[in-house]
């Protein structure tokens, strides 16, 4: 597909993981070209027409549809799949599409302050 930028991104626009191979050092997330971060995939279970949000095997086994959205670093949406066997009402969409959004960006953020605490020695919570 075309990026926000209006060309097709490339190789070069994708975040890198840099590793250190000194004890001291972890793991550390460098934007891209683009300026982001490593895209997150969160998906819901919808079961009865509530949403569960990352969601264990049984609750995938029991859902009538699983929607998967795909998040950058600034919880922008950047693809999202539908699938299951069950029919998902399209009124639900915005509202999966939005806490979705905002659940990738929070664990991006989560993400990024652990691979900082590993890179500085100390222990993630």
């Amino acid at each position: 597909g075309v990026g926000r930028s209006g060309r097709r991104p490339t190789g070069a626009d994708l975040p890198k993981v840099e590793i250190d191979e000194r004890a001291d050092a972890g793991p550390r997330l460098t934007a891209g070209a683009a300026g982001g971060s490593a895209p997150v995939c969160v998906t819901a279970a919808v079961l009865a027409g509530s949403a569960v949000w990352d969601p264990s095997a049984p609750e995938v086994g029991c859902a009538e549809a699983l929607v998967t959205i795909a998040v950058d670093g600034q919880g922008l949406c950047l693809g999202m799949r539908r699938s299951g066997q069950g029919v998902l009402d399209a009124s639900a969409l915005p509202s999966l599409v939005q806490r979705g959004c905002a659940l990738g960006k929070e664990l991006q953020s989560r993400i990024q302050d652990v691979l900082q605490a590993q890179g500085a020695g100390k222990e993630a919570v």
